[in-house]
């Protein structure tokens, strides 16, 4: 159970960095 919540939350954060790097990419473009 708290492994499944551990892997959610990583898998959250991850697609929030990269949304947020592509998101920097564009800035600087």
């Amino acid at each position: 159970m708290l492994e499944a919540l551990q892997a959610a939350w990583w898998q959250q954060t991850l697609i929030q960095t990269t949304i947020q790097l592509v998101q920097n990419a564009h800035t600087f473009h």
